[in-house]
């Protein structure tokens, strides 16, 4: 399965989760979930779903890659790649828009299988500010809703980032 996935990933051309080109510059880190947003039923909809194999908890890991707008040559837009090894949740805020905005999303889950959305986001900040080739570490915190693809699962997160060499 992990071939497939990263076959698939490949194919959909998401340097984020594999090696970035020699242009892009990146910071990869942590990403935590700090907080589930809502009722308990709206939480529920994060921790409980159909498919228990997408449940997302407080306090869950990722691994994040977030290519910053405009360092050197990475172009307007900002985009992070959230993954636990098994899923993907790849987010591109159209011209950085922070702190909040509409994302276009492209999810794979666990059985490889890409799925394309939009979320929304809010609260975002980062710092600094402005992200500089180099800035060695950098932070990134905010909201994000449908995260992992889960319907009503609206999170909050903060994530701790160094300058991939």
């Amino acid at each position: 399965m992990r071939l497939k996935y990263a076959s698939l990933l490949a194919a959909c051309g998401l340097v984020l989760s594999a090696a970035p080109s020699a242009a892009d510059v990146t910071w990869q880190g942590a990403f935590v979930v700090t907080n589930l947003v809502g009722s308990a039923a709206a939480q529920a909809k994060c921790t409980t779903p159909v498919d228990a194999t997408k449940a997302v908890h407080k306090g869950d890991i990722f691994r994040v890659v977030v290519r910053p707008k405009n360092v050197d040559i990475n172009g307007p837009d900002t985009k992070l790649a959230i993954s636990d090894g098994t899923r993907l949740f790849h987010m591109t805020l159209p011209a950085g828009a922070m702190p909040s905005g509409t994302a276009g999303v492209l999810g794979i889950d666990e059985n490889a299988v890409p799925q394309l959305t939009s979320t929304t986001y809010s609260g975002f900040t980062q710092a600094p500010a402005a992200i500089t080739a180099s800035d060695l570490k950098a932070t990134l915190k905010g909201r994000i809703t449908k995260f992992m693809g889960l319907a009503g699962c609206t999170i909050d997160f903060d994530s701790a980032l160094a300058l991939r060499p």
